[in-house]
């Protein structure tokens, strides 16, 4: 009886020794497969948030692209207008600076257009158009001074009926306005 004694006394102690070493091991198994499966866990999440976020700054800056394009296609009328006015008026400085514009045309256009139906009128012009008018015969009864305070190219036309002006560079700031209003 001793002996069975310390085989019963031995063998629950070498079993709870083995059962505590096996549990202690699948705990540890247990332990270790869920602490994986929850970085794995944190590891998608970050995926799907990094993701997302990346996703939400690609669609923002899609937005802010397309206001900016919508931005521009409405601004770009206005622009060409600004543009393609200011080169004509840079080319036609130029023009006026050399003298390079047929005066004469000019002077008999707004005599025309003067509505001074053959009565007396007094054409006003720059006094550098007025030594290149030297010598033109205009209708009879039309007389051509010279005004210091008109620009090159300008023509005044002063008839009974009133006042004609012809000036190249107010016309073209009334092309520019009447386009711009025709953009609106």
């Amino acid at each position: 009886m001793a002996r069975t004694l310390r085989v019963g006394v031995h063998a629950p102690l070498t079993g709870a020794v083995l059962r505590k070493d096996g549990l202690d091991a699948v705990r540890d198994e247990v332990h270790a497969r869920t602490v994986t499966a929850a970085f794995e866990r944190g590891r998608e999440a970050g995926r799907r948030e990094a993701v997302q976020g990346a996703v939400q700054s690609l669609n923002a800056a899609v937005s802010r692209l397309d206001d900016a394009r919508e931005r521009a296609e409405q601004d770009l009328p206005r622009e060409v207008v600004e543009l393609a006015v200011e080169i004509a008026d840079q080319l036609l400085r130029v023009r006026l600076a050399d003298g390079a514009y047929d005066l004469e045309r000019m002077v008999r256009n707004a005599l025309a257009g003067g509505g001074s139906e053959r009565s007396q009128c007094v054409v006003s012009v720059h006094p550098k158009d007025y030594a290149q008018l030297e010598g033109v015969v205009f209708r009879e009864d039309t007389s051509v001074v010279p005004r210091a305070d008109l620009t090159p190219g300008t023509v005044h036309v002063e008839t009974r009926r009133g006042l004609l002006v012809r000036d190249p560079l107010e016309a073209l700031a009334e092309v520019r306005e009447a386009l711009l209003e025709g953009l609106v």
